[in-house]
């Protein structure tokens, strides 16, 4: 989802729909149903939050109505029951040997962490 944040909207007159907008007018509505909101819909263009309360809202208050706040806590119960495949031999001294490396001092580089470019 970051990248597809990162990527920027497009803006144009199709993703505006501004002539579609003034053709329904404030009253209108048809706007969730036309054709054009129905082809956009699931487009690159709808970012859909992983974190939201969607749906009807009889089923939310079934669910006992949760806040954003509960629904996040939540999540964090279920991916904290998650239990981690355990990694190959010898990449938990691999990963350590990686971290460590970002401390050291690399004489080549004028000083800099291993890692690390200086940006003019």
């Amino acid at each position: 989802m970051a990248r597809r944040i990162a990527a920027g909207l497009r803006v144009n007159d199709d993703t505006i729909a501004a002539g579609l907008i003034k053709g329904i007018g404030p009253r209108g509505q048809d706007y969730l149903t036309s054709e054009h909101t129905l082809r956009w819909l699931r487009s690159d263009e709808y970012v859909q939050p992983r974190l939201s309360i969607v749906g009807a809202r009889t089923l939310w208050e079934r669910r006992g109505s949760p806040d954003v706040c509960e629904v996040a806590r939540q999540k964090v119960r279920r991916w904290r029951a998650l239990q981690a495949p355990p990694m190959p031999a010898g990449m938990k001294e691999k990963l350590a040997e990686i971290i460590a490396s970002f401390g050291r001092v690399d004489s080549k580089s004028g000083g800099e962490a291993a890692g690390e470019s200086r940006r003019q």
